[in-house]
């Protein structure tokens, strides 16, 4: 199961959170377009399998919005395929 909360954002608009208790891209790219995730916090190596996956390029991602990484440097190569492949940029939150 996957623990998931929903709390106010706005007056005008909830916010769900969902939280894997592990990650599989294949999850990920089910989830997104079934939910239409607007927002992910990935790690590097959580992209790099996602970048891997043989099903990310027929996957529907155009309602992400916001994609941030974190826990370690991701490699320029890495931001390039990410930025070419899964959306509009990348926020690294590292350092």
């Amino acid at each position: 199961a996957t623990p998931s909360s929903s709390f106010p954002a706005t007056s005008q608009s909830p916010l769900q959170s969902t939280v894997p208790w592990a990650f599989s891209p294949q999850a990920f790219l089910g989830t997104e377009a079934r939910e239409r995730i607007t927002h992910t916090f990935m790690v590097p190596t959580q992209y790099i399998v996602t970048l891997e996956h043989p099903a990310l390029d027929r996957a529907d991602l155009s309602s992400l919005e916001v994609m941030l990484s974190a826990g370690s440097p991701l490699r320029v190569d890495t931001k390039r395929q990410i930025i070419a492949r899964m959306g509009r940029g990348i926020h690294e939150l590292y350092g």
